[in-house]
Protein backbone atom coordinates (compact mmCIF):
# COMPACT_ATOMS: atom_id res chain seq x y z
CA UNK A 1 0.00 0.00 0.00
CA UNK A 2 2.79 2.45 0.32
CA UNK A 3 2.71 2.78 -3.17
CA UNK A 4 -0.60 4.38 -3.66
CA UNK A 5 0.80 7.87 -2.45
CA UNK A 6 4.09 8.83 -3.39
CA UNK A 7 3.89 12.28 -2.96
CA UNK A 8 5.94 13.46 -0.23
CA UNK A 9 4.41 16.08 3.12
CA UNK A 10 5.94 19.76 1.73
CA UNK A 11 8.78 19.57 4.69
CA UNK A 12 7.38 23.28 5.45
CA UNK A 13 4.24 22.61 6.13
CA UNK A 14 4.24 20.45 9.76
CA UNK A 15 1.28 17.68 9.87
CA UNK A 16 -1.05 19.29 12.51
CA UNK A 17 -1.12 22.12 9.82
CA UNK A 18 -2.59 19.37 7.03
CA UNK A 19 -4.60 18.34 9.93
CA UNK A 20 -6.15 21.73 10.98
CA UNK A 21 -6.91 22.64 7.38
CA UNK A 22 -8.41 19.58 6.11
CA UNK A 23 -10.85 19.92 9.47
CA UNK A 24 -11.48 23.48 8.53
CA UNK A 25 -12.26 22.42 4.64
CA UNK A 26 -14.32 19.50 5.87
CA UNK A 27 -16.74 22.06 7.70
CA UNK A 28 -16.58 24.82 4.88
CA UNK A 29 -16.97 22.50 1.94
CA UNK A 30 -16.64 25.54 0.09
CA UNK A 31 -13.60 28.12 0.96
CA UNK A 32 -10.70 30.47 -0.22
CA UNK A 33 -7.47 30.58 1.07
CA UNK A 34 -8.39 33.82 2.89
CA UNK A 35 -11.24 31.96 4.93
CA UNK A 36 -8.68 28.84 5.34
CA UNK A 37 -6.32 31.58 7.04
CA UNK A 38 -8.77 33.32 8.96
CA UNK A 39 -10.09 30.16 10.39
CA UNK A 40 -7.35 28.03 11.74
CA UNK A 41 -4.48 31.51 12.06
CA UNK A 42 -2.74 29.67 9.29
CA UNK A 43 -0.38 32.20 7.66
CA UNK A 44 -1.62 32.56 3.63
CA UNK A 45 1.80 31.17 2.50
CA UNK A 46 1.18 27.99 4.24
CA UNK A 47 -2.18 27.54 3.41
CA UNK A 48 -1.72 28.28 -0.21
CA UNK A 49 0.82 25.16 -0.71
CA UNK A 50 -1.26 22.88 1.50
CA UNK A 51 -3.72 24.08 -1.53
CA UNK A 52 -1.43 23.32 -4.06
CA UNK A 53 -1.29 19.59 -2.43
CA UNK A 54 -4.29 18.68 -1.65
CA UNK A 55 -5.42 19.88 -5.36
CA UNK A 56 -2.79 17.48 -6.37
CA UNK A 57 -4.13 14.35 -4.79
CA UNK A 58 -7.49 15.47 -6.13
CA UNK A 59 -8.70 15.67 -2.40
CA UNK A 60 -10.57 19.28 -3.84
CA UNK A 61 -11.09 20.96 -6.81
CA UNK A 62 -11.46 24.54 -8.25
CA UNK A 63 -15.31 25.28 -7.23
CA UNK A 64 -15.58 28.29 -9.75
CA UNK A 65 -12.96 30.72 -12.41
CA UNK A 66 -12.47 33.73 -10.76
CA UNK A 67 -14.13 36.93 -12.21
CA UNK A 68 -13.38 40.47 -12.25
CA UNK A 69 -15.11 42.48 -9.43
CA UNK A 70 -16.70 45.67 -9.51
CA UNK A 71 -13.56 47.96 -8.51
CA UNK A 72 -11.38 45.92 -10.64
CA UNK A 73 -9.10 43.31 -9.51
CA UNK A 74 -10.50 39.30 -9.84
CA UNK A 75 -12.27 37.60 -6.92
CA UNK A 76 -10.36 35.23 -4.98
CA UNK A 77 -10.27 31.44 -6.64
CA UNK A 78 -12.98 29.78 -4.60
CA UNK A 79 -12.06 25.30 -4.01
CA UNK A 80 -14.43 22.61 -2.84
CA UNK A 81 -14.24 19.05 -1.60
CA UNK A 82 -14.23 16.45 -4.34
CA UNK A 83 -17.58 15.19 -4.73
CA UNK A 84 -16.39 12.58 -7.59
CA UNK A 85 -13.97 11.20 -4.54
CA UNK A 86 -16.08 7.80 -2.83
CA UNK A 87 -16.09 6.29 0.14
CA UNK A 88 -17.69 3.28 1.63
CA UNK A 89 -18.94 3.97 5.41
CA UNK A 90 -19.36 0.36 7.54
CA UNK A 91 -21.48 1.29 10.84
CA UNK A 92 -21.75 -1.63 12.85
CA UNK A 93 -24.49 -0.99 15.62
CA UNK A 94 -26.11 -3.46 18.49
CA UNK A 95 -28.24 -5.33 15.34
CA UNK A 96 -27.75 -4.27 12.13
CA UNK A 97 -24.80 -3.80 9.79
CA UNK A 98 -25.31 -0.64 7.35
CA UNK A 99 -22.66 0.04 4.52
CA UNK A 100 -23.38 3.72 2.87
CA UNK A 101 -21.52 5.24 -0.42
CA UNK A 102 -21.10 8.43 0.32
CA UNK A 103 -19.15 11.53 -1.12
CA UNK A 104 -16.58 13.67 0.26
CA UNK A 105 -19.12 16.48 0.49
CA UNK A 106 -21.07 14.41 3.23
CA UNK A 107 -23.76 13.46 0.28
CA UNK A 108 -25.26 9.98 0.79
CA UNK A 109 -25.63 8.25 -2.56
CA UNK A 110 -27.05 4.87 -1.71
CA UNK A 111 -26.84 2.76 1.67
CA UNK A 112 -27.77 -0.83 2.38
CA UNK A 113 -28.72 -2.68 5.87
CA UNK A 114 -28.41 -6.10 6.49
CA UNK A 115 -29.30 -7.84 9.91
CA UNK A 116 -26.23 -8.13 12.04
CA UNK A 117 -26.77 -9.90 14.92
CA UNK A 118 -24.21 -10.27 17.94
CA UNK A 119 -23.34 -13.99 17.53
CA UNK A 120 -22.46 -13.32 13.50
CA UNK A 121 -18.82 -14.39 12.77
CA UNK A 122 -16.11 -12.54 11.83
CA UNK A 123 -15.86 -14.07 8.44
CA UNK A 124 -19.25 -13.26 7.82
CA UNK A 125 -19.39 -9.38 8.40
CA UNK A 126 -16.03 -9.37 6.18
CA UNK A 127 -18.44 -10.99 3.82
CA UNK A 128 -21.03 -8.32 4.03
CA UNK A 129 -18.54 -5.81 3.75
CA UNK A 130 -17.30 -7.23 0.00
CA UNK A 131 -20.64 -8.19 -1.21
CA UNK A 132 -22.33 -4.72 -0.19
CA UNK A 133 -19.08 -2.22 -1.64
CA UNK A 134 -18.83 -3.69 -4.53
CA UNK A 135 -22.73 -3.94 -5.50
CA UNK A 136 -22.59 -0.02 -4.29
CA UNK A 137 -19.51 0.60 -6.59
CA UNK A 138 -21.57 -1.13 -9.66
CA UNK A 139 -25.17 0.06 -9.05
CA UNK A 140 -23.66 3.97 -9.31
CA UNK A 141 -20.78 3.09 -12.28
CA UNK A 142 -18.33 4.81 -9.85
CA UNK A 143 -14.86 4.00 -11.20
CA UNK A 144 -12.04 2.51 -9.87
CA UNK A 145 -10.12 5.25 -9.58
CA UNK A 146 -12.75 7.34 -8.28
CA UNK A 147 -13.30 4.98 -5.14
CA UNK A 148 -11.20 5.78 -2.23
CA UNK A 149 -11.82 3.72 0.50
CA UNK A 150 -13.59 2.32 2.82
CA UNK A 151 -14.02 3.42 6.67
CA UNK A 152 -15.13 0.73 9.32
CA UNK A 153 -16.96 2.40 12.61
CA UNK A 154 -17.27 -0.67 15.18
CA UNK A 155 -17.06 -0.51 18.82
CA UNK A 156 -14.17 -1.77 20.77
CA UNK A 157 -10.50 -1.04 21.88
CA UNK A 158 -9.13 0.24 18.08
CA UNK A 159 -5.77 0.55 17.17
CA UNK A 160 -6.63 3.25 14.35
CA UNK A 161 -2.54 3.06 13.14
CA UNK A 162 -2.81 -0.45 12.39
CA UNK A 163 -6.90 -0.69 11.75
CA UNK A 164 -6.96 -3.56 13.92
CA UNK A 165 -9.17 -4.26 16.67
CA UNK A 166 -7.41 -5.14 20.03
CA UNK A 167 -11.38 -6.31 21.26
CA UNK A 168 -14.72 -6.24 20.37
CA UNK A 169 -17.20 -4.47 22.71
CA UNK A 170 -19.86 -6.66 21.56
CA UNK A 171 -18.67 -9.39 19.07
CA UNK A 172 -16.47 -11.95 22.14
CA UNK A 173 -16.54 -14.85 19.35
CA UNK A 174 -14.14 -12.99 17.12
CA UNK A 175 -11.23 -13.06 19.41
CA UNK A 176 -8.79 -10.02 19.73
CA UNK A 177 -6.24 -8.25 17.40
CA UNK A 178 -7.98 -8.75 14.37
CA UNK A 179 -6.10 -7.04 11.26
CA UNK A 180 -9.37 -5.84 10.02
CA UNK A 181 -8.25 -3.38 7.60
CA UNK A 182 -5.42 -6.05 6.19
CA UNK A 183 -8.13 -8.18 6.01
CA UNK A 184 -10.14 -5.57 4.05
CA UNK A 185 -7.34 -4.60 1.70
CA UNK A 186 -6.63 -8.31 0.72
CA UNK A 187 -10.53 -9.04 -0.12
CA UNK A 188 -10.10 -6.02 -2.77
CA UNK A 189 -7.98 -6.49 -5.83
CA UNK A 190 -7.38 -3.01 -6.63
CA UNK A 191 -5.71 -1.01 -3.69
CA UNK A 192 -8.14 1.19 -1.39
CA UNK A 193 -7.69 3.09 1.51
CA UNK A 194 -8.85 1.28 4.96
CA UNK A 195 -9.45 2.94 8.09
CA UNK A 196 -10.68 1.14 11.05
CA UNK A 197 -12.45 3.17 14.15
CA UNK A 198 -14.16 3.32 17.32
CA UNK A 199 -18.05 4.33 16.49
CA UNK A 200 -17.87 7.26 19.38
CA UNK A 201 -14.55 8.64 18.45
CA UNK A 202 -15.72 8.71 14.76
CA UNK A 203 -19.10 9.89 15.92
CA UNK A 204 -17.97 12.71 17.63
CA UNK A 205 -16.00 13.83 14.17
CA UNK A 206 -19.34 15.38 13.07
CA UNK A 207 -19.33 18.17 16.11
CA UNK A 208 -16.03 19.35 14.80
CA UNK A 209 -16.82 22.72 13.96
CA UNK A 210 -20.10 23.02 15.25
CA UNK A 211 -20.87 26.07 16.55
CA UNK A 212 -22.39 24.56 19.85
CA UNK A 213 -18.91 23.08 20.81
CA UNK A 214 -16.63 25.35 19.91
CA UNK A 215 -14.44 26.80 22.35
CA UNK A 216 -15.91 24.68 24.88
CA UNK A 217 -15.11 20.88 26.27
CA UNK A 218 -18.07 18.68 25.19
CA UNK A 219 -17.94 14.71 26.57
CA UNK A 220 -19.39 13.03 23.17
CA UNK A 221 -21.05 10.04 24.73
CA UNK A 222 -21.91 7.43 22.01
CA UNK A 223 -24.44 4.69 23.33
CA UNK A 224 -25.24 1.46 21.96
CA UNK A 225 -24.20 -2.14 22.03
CA UNK A 226 -21.23 -0.32 23.60
CA UNK A 227 -20.61 2.45 25.87
CA UNK A 228 -18.08 4.90 24.55
CA UNK A 229 -16.81 8.74 25.27
CA UNK A 230 -15.08 11.12 22.89
CA UNK A 231 -13.53 14.69 24.48
CA UNK A 232 -13.95 17.40 22.36
CA UNK A 233 -11.65 20.44 23.47
CA UNK A 234 -12.75 24.06 21.11
CA UNK A 235 -13.51 22.33 18.49
CA UNK A 236 -10.51 19.55 18.25
CA UNK A 237 -10.58 15.68 19.33
CA UNK A 238 -7.22 15.92 21.60
CA UNK A 239 -5.03 13.41 20.99
CA UNK A 240 -3.50 11.18 23.53
CA UNK A 241 -0.88 8.99 24.27
CA UNK A 242 -2.73 5.85 24.55
CA UNK A 243 -5.55 4.26 22.16
CA UNK A 244 -8.65 4.46 24.21
CA UNK A 245 -10.30 7.11 23.01
CA UNK A 246 -14.13 6.53 23.06
CA UNK A 247 -13.37 3.66 25.75
CA UNK A 248 -15.73 5.15 28.45
CA UNK A 249 -17.00 1.54 28.77
CA UNK A 250 -14.41 0.20 30.31
CA UNK A 251 -14.37 2.11 33.47
CA UNK A 252 -15.06 0.26 36.66
CA UNK A 253 -18.32 1.11 38.55
CA UNK A 254 -18.87 -1.34 40.57
CA UNK A 255 -15.56 -3.04 42.40
CA UNK A 256 -17.71 -6.15 44.02
CA UNK A 257 -19.25 -6.90 40.58
CA UNK A 258 -18.74 -10.71 38.93
CA UNK A 259 -19.65 -9.41 35.73
CA UNK A 260 -16.45 -9.85 33.53
CA UNK A 261 -15.75 -7.76 30.45
CA UNK A 262 -13.70 -8.48 27.22
CA UNK A 263 -11.19 -5.69 28.16
CA UNK A 264 -10.38 -8.27 31.14
CA UNK A 265 -11.70 -6.21 34.03
CA UNK A 266 -15.10 -7.29 36.33
CA UNK A 267 -17.29 -4.06 37.14
CA UNK A 268 -17.55 -2.01 33.84
CA UNK A 269 -19.62 0.48 33.01
CA UNK A 270 -20.26 -1.35 29.95
CA UNK A 271 -21.32 -4.91 31.35
CA UNK A 272 -23.27 -3.45 33.81
CA UNK A 273 -25.66 -1.56 31.62
CA UNK A 274 -25.30 -3.70 28.38
CA UNK A 275 -28.71 -3.99 26.88
CA UNK A 276 -28.58 -8.16 27.08
CA UNK A 277 -28.16 -7.58 30.85
CA UNK A 278 -31.03 -5.37 31.46
CA UNK A 279 -33.02 -7.93 29.51
CA UNK A 280 -32.03 -10.60 32.02
CA UNK A 281 -33.30 -8.71 34.62
CA UNK A 282 -36.72 -8.41 33.16
CA UNK A 283 -36.00 -11.70 32.21
CA UNK A 284 -35.88 -12.83 35.48
CA UNK A 285 -38.90 -11.48 37.25
CA UNK A 286 -41.62 -13.06 37.98
CA UNK A 287 -44.15 -14.94 35.12
CA UNK A 288 -47.16 -11.93 35.62
CA UNK A 289 -44.79 -9.25 36.18
CA UNK A 290 -42.56 -10.04 33.45
CA UNK A 291 -46.02 -10.20 31.10
CA UNK A 292 -46.64 -6.57 31.26
CA UNK A 293 -42.91 -5.84 30.63
CA UNK A 294 -42.68 -7.71 27.12
CA UNK A 295 -46.11 -7.43 26.19
CA UNK A 296 -45.58 -4.35 23.60
CA UNK A 297 -41.71 -5.06 23.08
CA UNK A 298 -40.89 -4.70 19.87
CA UNK A 299 -37.34 -6.71 19.33
CA UNK A 300 -35.96 -3.85 17.09
CA UNK A 301 -36.12 -1.53 19.59
CA UNK A 302 -33.21 -0.80 22.10
CA UNK A 303 -34.26 -2.86 24.91
CA UNK A 304 -33.26 -0.47 27.53
CA UNK A 305 -35.62 2.19 25.52
CA UNK A 306 -38.06 -0.08 26.10
CA UNK A 307 -37.44 -0.42 29.72
CA UNK A 308 -37.98 3.65 30.10
CA UNK A 309 -41.25 4.22 28.25
CA UNK A 310 -42.45 2.02 30.68
CA UNK A 311 -41.18 3.83 33.86
CA UNK A 312 -42.91 6.39 32.46
CA UNK A 313 -45.83 4.61 32.02
CA UNK A 314 -45.90 3.82 35.62
CA UNK A 315 -44.39 -0.05 35.74
CA UNK A 316 -42.85 -0.38 38.90
CA UNK A 317 -40.41 -3.16 37.62
CA UNK A 318 -39.23 -0.80 34.97
CA UNK A 319 -39.04 2.23 37.47
CA UNK A 320 -36.58 -0.19 39.73
CA UNK A 321 -34.65 -1.11 36.45
CA UNK A 322 -34.23 2.66 35.86
CA UNK A 323 -33.25 3.61 39.04
CA UNK A 324 -30.30 1.03 38.65
CA UNK A 325 -29.39 2.44 35.25
CA UNK A 326 -29.28 5.93 36.51
CA UNK A 327 -27.04 4.93 39.59
CA UNK A 328 -24.65 3.33 37.76
CA UNK A 329 -24.83 5.78 34.68
CA UNK A 330 -24.85 8.66 37.04
CA UNK A 331 -21.86 7.27 38.64
CA UNK A 332 -19.84 7.47 35.43
CA UNK A 333 -20.66 10.70 34.87
CA UNK A 334 -19.76 12.01 37.95
CA UNK A 335 -16.50 10.70 37.24
CA UNK A 336 -16.07 12.24 33.74
CA UNK A 337 -17.03 15.23 35.68
CA UNK A 338 -14.13 15.19 38.29
CA UNK A 339 -11.78 14.01 35.39
CA UNK A 340 -12.34 16.27 32.63
CA UNK A 341 -14.85 18.97 33.89
CA UNK A 342 -16.90 19.24 30.27
CA UNK A 343 -19.38 22.34 29.90
CA UNK A 344 -21.79 19.87 28.45
CA UNK A 345 -22.86 16.53 27.50
CA UNK A 346 -23.68 14.87 24.05
CA UNK A 347 -25.57 11.81 23.63
CA UNK A 348 -25.65 9.56 20.38
CA UNK A 349 -26.82 6.25 19.56
CA UNK A 350 -29.85 3.74 20.19
CA UNK A 351 -29.73 4.40 23.49
CA UNK A 352 -29.34 8.54 23.77
CA UNK A 353 -32.81 8.88 23.55
CA UNK A 354 -34.08 9.37 27.30
CA UNK A 355 -36.49 10.02 29.05
CA UNK A 356 -37.10 13.27 31.61
CA UNK A 357 -37.44 10.99 34.25
CA UNK A 358 -34.03 8.89 34.04
CA UNK A 359 -32.22 12.21 33.10
CA UNK A 360 -33.36 13.48 36.41
CA UNK A 361 -32.39 10.49 38.24
CA UNK A 362 -28.76 10.87 36.56
CA UNK A 363 -28.64 14.46 37.63
CA UNK A 364 -29.51 13.48 40.99
CA UNK A 365 -26.56 10.66 41.63
CA UNK A 366 -24.69 13.20 40.14
CA UNK A 367 -25.86 16.10 42.28
CA UNK A 368 -25.10 13.39 45.59
CA UNK A 369 -21.73 14.37 45.59
CA UNK A 370 -21.54 18.11 47.08
CA UNK A 371 -19.13 19.53 44.91
CA UNK A 372 -21.24 19.14 42.24
CA UNK A 373 -24.66 20.15 43.63
CA UNK A 374 -25.02 23.04 42.55
CA UNK A 375 -23.40 22.54 38.90
CA UNK A 376 -25.19 23.58 36.11
CA UNK A 377 -24.95 19.83 33.98
CA UNK A 378 -26.09 20.76 30.09
CA UNK A 379 -26.92 17.24 28.57
CA UNK A 380 -28.08 17.34 25.30
CA UNK A 381 -29.57 14.77 22.28
CA UNK A 382 -28.21 15.28 18.82
CA UNK A 383 -30.90 16.31 17.09
CA UNK A 384 -29.45 14.43 13.83
CA UNK A 385 -30.33 10.40 13.47
CA UNK A 386 -27.51 8.05 14.12
CA UNK A 387 -27.02 7.20 10.53
CA UNK A 388 -26.34 10.80 9.60
CA UNK A 389 -24.04 10.90 11.92
CA UNK A 390 -21.88 8.07 11.24
CA UNK A 391 -22.26 9.13 7.94
CA UNK A 392 -20.65 12.40 8.45
CA UNK A 393 -18.23 11.53 11.16
CA UNK A 394 -16.73 8.40 8.50
CA UNK A 395 -16.29 10.85 6.04
CA UNK A 396 -14.45 13.79 8.51
CA UNK A 397 -12.49 11.17 9.78
CA UNK A 398 -11.34 9.61 6.09
CA UNK A 399 -10.19 12.92 5.05
CA UNK A 400 -8.36 13.00 8.60
CA UNK A 401 -6.89 9.82 7.87
CA UNK A 402 -5.51 10.96 4.60
CA UNK A 403 -2.70 12.55 6.80
CA UNK A 404 -1.64 9.83 8.68
CA UNK A 405 -0.97 7.74 5.48
CA UNK A 406 1.34 10.21 4.03
CA UNK A 407 3.36 10.64 7.68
Amino acid sequence: MDTMRKAALPRDLKSRNYREVLRVIGAKKQFTIANLSDSTDISRQTITKAIEYFLGEEVITPSKKSESTKVGGRKAQEYMLNTGKYIVAVSVYAKKIRIALLNFFCELIQSYENEFVLTSSYEDFLKNIKIYSERLLKENAIPDENFYGIMVCIGGIIDSKSGSIKVSSAFSNWGRNIPIKENIQKMFKKEIQVCVGNVAAISANMLLMSKETVRKRVAVLYLDYGVGMTLLEDGKIPETRHNVCGELGHMVINMDSQEACECGDKGCLEVLIYEKNIYKMAQALPEERRKLIFDDYDDKEDFRIHILKKCDAGNEDAIAITDYLAEIFGTAMRNIMFAFDPDMFVLMGSFSDWSNYFKNKVLDVIRKNICLFDLDIPIQKLSSNTEEMMDKGSVSAMLQSFLDYND
